[in-house]
C-alpha cells in the first residue's frame, strides 16, 4: 500500500505467484505453465499431418527462446529427431554463445530437416 492505494512494484517481484493467488480484484493472474520436453514435444507432434503436407516446421518464439536456451535446444533437437524443420525468432539480445548453441539444430539440414 502506498498512500492508501495498492501499487505493484515489479523490481520486488520473486517470480513466486503468491500474488496472484491473493489478488482480491482478481487482476494478477499466472500465464502459461511449466512443461517438460516430453509435454512440448507431444502438444507439437499432434501437428504432424500439418507439416507434412505443408512442408512445415516449429517455430520457437516470444520471449525470446534464447533466453532458456538449454530447454530450447532440447526441443529442437527433438524436433530434428523427428525430422521436423526447426526456427527460432529472436531478438538477438544475448550471450552469442547461447544464441549459437541453437544455430546447429534451426533450419534444414543435408536431409531436408
Amino acid at each position: 500500500m502506498l498512500d492508501g492505494d495498492r501499487v505493484y512494484l515489479r523490481e520486488k517481484c520473486a517470480v513466486c505467484g503468491k500474488c496472484t493467488e491473493t489478488c482480491y480484484a482478481g487482476a494478477l493472474i499466472a500465464a502459461g505453465k511449466q512443461m517438460t520436453v516430453d509435454e512440448v514435444m507431444e502438444v507439437v507432434l499432434r501437428d504432424r499431418i500439418f507439416y507434412d503436407f505443408s512442408s512445415g516446421g516449429v517455430t520457437l518464439s516470444g520471449g525470446d527462446p534464447v533466453v532458456q536456451h538449454d530447454f530450447s535446444r532440447a526441443i529442437l533437437e527433438r524436433c530434428k529427431s523427428e525430422k521436423l524443420h526447426t526456427a527460432i525468432e529472436t531478438s538477438a539480445n544475448c550471450d552469442w554463445n547461447d544464441l549459437a548453441a541453437l544455430l546447429p539444430v534451426t533450419g534444414h539440414d543435408h536431409d531436408g530437416y
